[in-house]
């Protein structure tokens, strides 16, 4: 049987009635023919089918509230980044011996100190030194946050101070006797900005903190942990912030991919510092990723929603 008498039924009507040396249709276009008749039978079968235009439906739907929602996330992203780079840009604040002990943003203040810089000077204690796991550009490594001392009686009994996050180590250096250098505890001079390290409150279903002094494991920033695992006398005024050494020479911009101070050669010494561009990250609702996913979404919740309407049609 030949292609001609196989699909007659589909052939035009002079092609039937003999007329195929002039009016013969090509192939391509017999065969596209069929399968547009295949795709209407397709819709037709799915628009008979409430389920599937229920599903349809919902998919569309879905979509386009994740999309709504994401564009609100990068509304208050946007506001947040501009918070910052104000907060950021103000002078550099030094905390006086009393405020290195009842810091300023205590007292209900915290909005007003988040993100401004501040120098302090104090004696970082290694010994209780409290790690959170980070990724950095695909890699394994902990926030290292120490108790700084500022203020402590002659035998070492009583401390006072604050909390400070040094930055980013990676996994190697978790344990002291793994890093090539002691570290210094002495007192010293930092410069870093007022933060509660939100990005590493997200505390895990399955795993917690273990804030006792023989285990000393941490999954994530919770202050209030934090402050009694100090032990020390002034922790109602350590659990309001902590301050987050940062590298701040960088100009104030959150498109820049640097956000530590360290290169691909890692010559650096650790802890590595955020920059200028790291400290206006928020995480998950950057501008640019929130763009991407809105668009995703819509075009998912369009393209299902113009197929339910097709079946429906059909």
């Amino acid at each position: 049987m030949c292609i001609r008498d196989r699909y007659m039924g589909l052939l035009p009507v002079s092609f039937r009635k003999g007329k195929a040396k002039t009016q013969r249709e090509p192939l391509g276009s017999l065969f596209g023919t069929i399968e547009v008749e295949r795709l209407r039978a397709n819709l037709r079968r799915l628009g008979s089918s409430p389920r599937a235009l229920i599903f349809l439906v919902g998919v569309s739907g879905v979509s386009a509230l994740l999309a709504a929602l994401d564009t609100g996330r990068g509304a208050n992203a946007k506001k947040e980044i501009i918070f910052r780079k104000e907060q950021l840009s103000k002078p550099l604040y030094e905390l006086s011996q009393e405020e290195s002990v009842h810091p300023p943003w205590t007292d209900g203040r915290i909005n007003e100190w988040l993100f401004r810089r501040v120098r302090i000077t104090g004696r970082p204690d290694h010994s209780q030194a409290m790690l959170v796991p980070r990724w950095v550009n695909g890699y394994f490594g902990y926030d290292y946050i120490v108790p700084l001392i500022t203020r402590e009686t002659e035998d070492g009994s009583k401390t006072w101070g604050l909390l400070l996050n040094k930055g980013w180590i990676p996994h190697e250096y978790e344990h002291p006797g793994s890093r090539y250098r002691i570290e210094d505890s002495s007192p010293q001079t930092f410069e870093g900005y007022v933060t509660r390290n939100e990005d590493l409150s997200r505390q895990s279903a399955f795993d917690g903190n273990s804030p006792t002094k023989g285990r000393n494991r941490w999954t994530h920033v919770d202050l209030h942990d934090m402050a009694r695992f100090t032990g020390f006398q002034n922790q109602e005024a350590v659990a309001h912030g902590i301050i987050e050494c940062a590298d701040l020479q960088y100009p104030l911009n959150e498109n820049d991919v640097k956000h530590y101070e360290f290169d691909v050669s890692m010559r650096q010494t650790y802890p590595y510092r955020k920059t200028s561009a790291g400290a206006l990250q928020v995480p998950g609702a950057m501008p640019g990723d929130i763009s991407s996913r809105v668009k995703g979404y819509l075009s998912l919740s369009i393209a299902t929603g113009l197929l339910g309407l097709a079946a429906k049609i059909a």
